[in-house]
């Protein structure tokens, strides 16, 4: 059985001019299981649904048993597309001038309802979040 792998890609712009893009793989983590296993149960309250994206502060290696994004800022994705014919769910994502100024991004990850850890991804380098910065980008799963 393959296991599910994930992609992020990130765009940073600032002042409105496009200064880096990311692109990479990142770790699905254990939890996830959890919420797929609740999902396949018939769980219809949608607190296991992805629906929130997290910027963290923790520059630790990501790990499977990871659970939690440190010191984060969580806001609302933009949208989840499904495509059942090529098995994956592209999670879109935002982060605007007025959002999380201050922080020393390190980490990003996608979170349910209910805050549960589903994927994590970690800078190379921290990034200093100012007003001047945005973000745009995708998180898409291959199941």
């Amino acid at each position: 059985m393959t296991r599910e792998r994930g992609r992020v890609d990130l765009k940073i712009w600032r002042a409105g001019i496009l200064i880096a893009h990311e692109m990479s793989s990142n770790l699905i983590v254990a939890g996830a299981a959890d919420m797929k296993a609740a999902l396949l149960s018939g769980d219809v309250t949608g607190k296991y649904a992805i629906s929130q994206v997290g910027f963290g502060t923790n520059a630790s290696p990501a790990q499977e048993t990871d659970d939690a994004l440190t010191g984060a800022y969580v806001k609302s994705v933009d949208g989840i597309t499904a495509n059942a014919a090529t098995g994956q769910l592209t999670v879109a994502f935002s982060l605007a001038t007025t959002e999380a100024n201050g922080i020393s991004i390190s980490e990003y990850g996608i979170l349910s309802a209910n805050g549960l850890l589903f994927a994590r991804r970690v800078r190379d380098l921290p990034l200093l979040k100012a007003s001047d910065l945005s973000f745009s980008g995708t998180w898409q799963i291959t199941f």
